[in-house]
């Protein structure tokens, strides 16, 4: 199998499309008041995977307009009032899946870490401290201290209390 095939992920971007088709295509063949468009929130955390968070929003636009477009192309069925508020409460769990989808924030993939300063290199080839590096892509702070064994290590005049505060002997 091609590596590029999967390495950029388009095996991915192909199932999210086909899923996506096939949930709409039994959106439209089912009567209006069968909500099948719930499923869309599927193929929106699916989109989280891909390469470029813009995928996210994109796609729920799309999923949002199939929404829609269901209501006028499907078989009647249903209590209209009904059936409305629930397409609309459908719009609402796509833009609910898709915020709480950007909200995650994961890396994967290979990072190269210098095996003697453990500084991180980013995508531009520039090196940064491993707490740079994690803290511009999560929402993580950092703060230091020391552990006790380091501070026994490199103070050996004093002793560590608890969370590793120094404590003159």
């Amino acid at each position: 199998m091609n590596r590029t095939f999967l390495r950029n992920r388009t095996w991915l971007a192909l199932l999210i499309v086909g899923l996506t088709a096939t949930i709409f295509l039994i959106d439209v063949l089912t009567p209006v008041g069968v909500l099948i468009s719930m499923l869309f929130a599927i193929p929106i955390y699916l989109t989280r995977f891909l390469p470029g968070l813009w995928m996210v929003p994109a796609f729920s636009t799309v999923c949002t307009v199939l929404n829609l477009l269901q209501f006028f192309l499907a078989p009647p069925g249903g209590v209209a009032w009904i059936v409305i508020v629930n397409r609309l409460l459908i719009v609402c769990l796509i833009w609910g899946v898709a915020y709480l989808t950007m909200q995650i924030k994961v890396l994967h993939g290979f990072i190269r870490v210098c095996s003697a300063c453990k500084k991180i290199e980013d995508e531009q080839g520039r090196w940064m401290a491993w707490e740079v590096y994690i803290g511009h892509r999560s929402e993580a702070d950092f703060t230091h201290g020391i552990c006790e064994e380091c501070a026994q290590k490199l103070y050996p005049e004093s002793i560590t209390g608890r969370l590793g505060k120094l404590i003159p002997k």
